[in-house]
């Protein structure tokens, strides 16, 4: 059977060359495995490593282009409207367009801040690192740092804002949330697992992934900046660390490496030199079996050859069965080809035949080209008539390539730029366009969509700009877009007549907002800086200053302008000044130039050589002077203007005159609280004193924590009244130094609660109410209250509690020895994290080392210690 089927030849060659192989490579495979991987996994490690950094790296440019193109945009808003009453909605809404922002928010130069969601700021920007560092970097990238509201990891991205001329406008800021780039890290791609560390320039470790929670970053191989392998409970990771220019912070990126070691395949020198030995060994065997194969194909060859050539009574050659049918299905095959000879001969007839007809139709595709023809000369008629249309149309017309080059522009369009538009000129649509520097950006635009509706502003001939309206629409052939075509028209004059509307409207805006200030704000220099900063926005004016009378001299409250840094500093006095003649006669004085001066005024002289005319207001109510408002500008003063002027000096006026009568009976109701605590604190022994050195304190953090005024002020009453529930309590009790029993503790540490009942009916504020109740609650929200349940603590309570610890270890209270400052900051210091707010305690362990007499003021005759004040 063997003998007689060719197929069982091929079969068992096939065989024997493949099997024997498959089985020693095999072999040589299993042997070789563990002497590629460990190469291969480090190579293949450090290229994931790689390619995640610049993942990161990327991500992190979309961030800084985001705050670029905010600050663009803001750079933009202010040219159009300054800063506004509509400069927080802006930045909400822009805030909003990208999930990514936390918040957004700009400083002023003049201190003035603008945040999203309409949010009040805590801090004056302008001493924030995200502020200085954007003056010395196009985009700033903040180390993280814990918000002390949220309590959450931030980084902010800045950018400064500047004017027309490069002044610095402000800066605008954008918070990220660190959560936000670990998960970007950290995110698995094609089953890899990566983990993260986060360290500053500072040394600190704002994020670590739970793998390395308990790693010791001070080992000599993280610090290193090259691949490193780290093995934490027989899991091994491999990972390296990577620094960035722009940032203030360095990333550790470490790659789980356990899949790796299960899943690599392997591969070496030794296994391709035993591969070329079975080869070799194949190409043996190939060869001598090679002579089997083929002699039963030869006889097959001569047998079919003979056949073809037509010769008869061949000899028959004996051949393998199946090559036996191949050979009569060949010459079945052979005879059917000569039949086929005559088909072909037939066929040739009928393409003769279709030839002539193809002729045919030639001769009436000729007579239809002729018509075409005719079309075309229609069109090109049609064609000029629409040019003489288009040139005579008021609107502006224009066509450009897919790059920007100019390939048309109608009459109007031509009489706009003052020349002729030819192809070979190569002019560029956005070389007579304002925003011309952002050319690629504004060609991308036009390909990319058509517009219904779009403003933008040309230069004419005499490079004056001309406000257009009107369309953009692309135009294709067979399916690929070719040019653009725009069609504008000229709306500079209504653009003027509306931006007139919108000034008259913005200052009327200006005084209502300045209304409400005067109604909200208890506090005068932000009333008085609000009005000096809107009253140098409504008239665009060059300077604007407000200075309160006292004792025979003009103290200088606040200041605006685009050259307020003239403003000296030294105070006029009232005699010798058209300032001083302002106050006493209670009358509005404009001088614009020495012709219009009163009396001799060697100021106002010097203030002329770089002014144009400088108005005096008093700010006067019932007849009592208060102050004047200083206005100067680069042009004259019109009537209405002037109008407008005097009733913001009204409005400060009545400001002045409400802060005065409040600061009475804010003084009087301070007085009347601390009365009433100092007889609570008699009471008990060791505790005189007690709330008033707490509540100063604490105001002095607070302070340093740049707190606004009125935050303060609930700081100092809450420190107060942190005690007042313990008039609820015996006073044997209170007295009690030790040894006190559970219930008697029960019956102390429920005074917080007394306190809330004693201050909630008589409409003590939430904040206040608050910082008391919770102010033994501990950092990590243990402690008293114990079945409350909040999610973070207060800060007037972590301020007031941090500080109550502190006054206890200074007077040595429940029987304990006093403490100096330092051993009791040691104590305190110990706490933090745990007991107390991280970053309250590094407030007061500030005031403790910079200005240590602040505190110890308070123990002098406590701790019988001298204190020189």
């Amino acid at each position: 059977m063997f003998r007689r089927n060719y197929t069982n030849h091929i079969a068992v060659s096939i065989l024997i060359c493949v099997a024997v192989p498959a089985v020693i490579l095999f072999g040589i495979m299993q042997i070789d495995q563990n002497a590629f991987t460990k190469y291969h996994v480090s190579q293949v490690a450090s290229e994931n490593l790689q390619a995640r950094i610049s993942k990161f790296n990327t991500w992190l440019d979309n961030r800084s282009n985001s705050v670029s193109h905010y600050g663009e945009a803001m750079e933009s808003y202010i040219k159009a409207y300054g800063f506004d009453e509509n400069t927080s909605r802006f930045l909400t809404e822009v805030a909003k367009s990208s999930p990514d922002v936390t918040y957004l928010y700009v400083s002023s130069e003049t201190g003035k801040q603008y945040i999203s969601d309409h949010m009040e700021p805590l801090i004056d920007g302008r001493k924030r690192a995200w502020y200085k560092g954007a003056l010395g970097r196009e985009i700033y990238i903040s180390s993280p740092y814990r918000d002390v509201l949220t309590d959450a990891y931030v980084m902010t991205f800045s950018k400064a804002i500047r004017g027309d001329h490069g002044q610095l406008e402000g800066v605008i800021g954008m918070d990220v949330l660190l959560a936000d780039i670990v998960k970007e890290i950290e995110a698995s791609d094609q089953d890899n697992n990566y983990h993260l560390i986060v360290e500053t320039q500072d040394g600190l470790y704002p994020y670590k992934s739970d793998v390395f929670k308990d790693l010791d970053m001070t080992d000599q191989l993280i610090s290193s900046a090259t691949m490193f392998d780290v093995n934490i409970d027989g899991h091994r990771y491999s990972g390296q660390k990577f620094e960035f220019d722009d940032m203030d912070f360095s990333v550790y990126i470490f790659l789980d490496m356990d899949r790796y070691r299960t899943n690599q395949v392997n591969f070496n020198k030794e296994y391709v030199f035993n591969s070329i030995l079975i080869l070799g060994f194949l190409a043996i065997l190939t060869k001598s079996l090679s002579g089997l194969l083929y002699r039963p194909l030869q006889r097959m060859s001569v047998q079919v050859k003979a056949a073809v050539s037509g010769k008869k009574n061949m000899q028959i050659l004996a051949l393998p069965i199946d090559l036996e049918k191949i050979q009569e299905k060949f010459f079945v095959l052979l005879e059917v080809s000569e039949n086929r000879k005559m088909e072909v001969v037939q066929m040739n007839v009928h393409v003769h035949e279709h030839n002539t007809q193809i002729e045919s139709v030639n001769e009436e595709l000729t007579g239809s080209y002729k018509h075409l023809e005719e079309l075309k000369q229609e069109l090109e008629f049609q064609e000029e008539k629409y040019l003489d249309l288009v040139n005579n149309m008021p609107d502006i017309i224009w066509i450009c390539d897919t790059k920007g080059f100019l390939i048309y522009g109608n009459k109007p369009f031509e009489a706009l730029i003052g020349r002729r538009v030819h192809l070979e000129d190569k002019l560029k649509i956005t070389d007579y366009m304002k925003d011309s520097k952002y050319e690629n950006d504004i060609i991308d635009l036009f390909v990319k969509r058509d517009y219904q509706s779009i403003e933008i502003e040309f230069n004419d001939e005499s490079s004056n700009l001309r406000c257009m309206s009107g369309s953009l629409s692309r135009i294709y052939e067979s399916g690929k877009l070719i040019a653009v075509q725009g069609i504008f028209r000229d709306m500079s004059e209504s653009r003027t007549k509306y931006f007139n509307y919108y000034s008259r409207n913005r200052e009327l805006t200006l005084v209502n907002d300045i209304t409400k200030s005067l109604i909200s704000s208890t506090e005068l220099d932000v009333v008085l800086n609000d009005i000096a900063l809107k009253a140098g926005q409504l008239m665009n004016v060059s300077m604007c200053t407000i200075r309160l009378y006292e004792e025979g001299h003009f103290n200088l409250m606040a200041s605006s302008g685009s050259k307020e840094s003239a403003v000296y500093d030294r105070n006029p006095s009232i005699e010798n000044s058209h300032m001083g003649l302002a106050f006493e006669k209670n009358m509005t004085i404009v001088v614009g130039d020495e012709s219009d001066f009163l009396i001799d005024d060697k100021d106002l002289k010097n203030a002329l050589g770089m002014l144009e005319c400088v108005l005096y207001i008093p700010m006067a109510t019932n007849d009592k002077v208060y102050g004047i408002m200083s206005i100067g500008t680069d042009s004259d003063f019109a009537e209405e203007k002037i109008k407008i002027l005097e009733t913001l000096a009204d409005q400060a006026a009545i400001a002045i005159e409400r802060m005065q009568i409040f600061e009475k009976l804010r003084t009087h109701y301070f007085k009347t609280i601390e009365a009433l605590v100092a007889a609570n604190d008699a009471k008990v022994p060791n505790m005189e004193g007690h709330t008033q050195r707490v509540s100063d304190i604490a105001v002095e953090v607070g302070k340093r924590l740049y707190l606004r005024k009125k935050d303060i002020d609930d700081i100092y009453i809450a420190g107060l009244l942190h005690d007042i529930g313990k008039m609820n309590i015996s006073d044997a009790l209170l007295s009690k130094a030790s040894n006190l029993t559970p219930s008697e503790r029960n019956i102390l540490d429920s005074h917080p609660m007394y306190a809330k009942k004693i201050l909630e009916p008589i409409g003590m504020s939430k904040a206040i109410t608050e910082g008391i109740y919770y102010h033994h609650k501990k950092y990590d929200l243990s402690g008293v209250p114990k079945t409350e349940k909040i999610e973070s603590l207060p800060l007037i309570a972590r301020i007031i509690g941090v500080v109550d610890e502190l006054d206890a270890l200074m007077v040595g209270r429940d029987g304990h020895r006093p403490l100096t400052l330092k051993d009791a900051m040691c104590v305190i210091r110990e706490g933090a994290g745990r007991d107390h707010c991280p970053e309250v305690v590094s407030v007061l362990e500030e005031v403790s080392k910079n200005s240590p007499e602040l505190i110890e003021f308070h123990y002098g005759v406590v701790i019988g210690k001298e204190v020189s004040i």
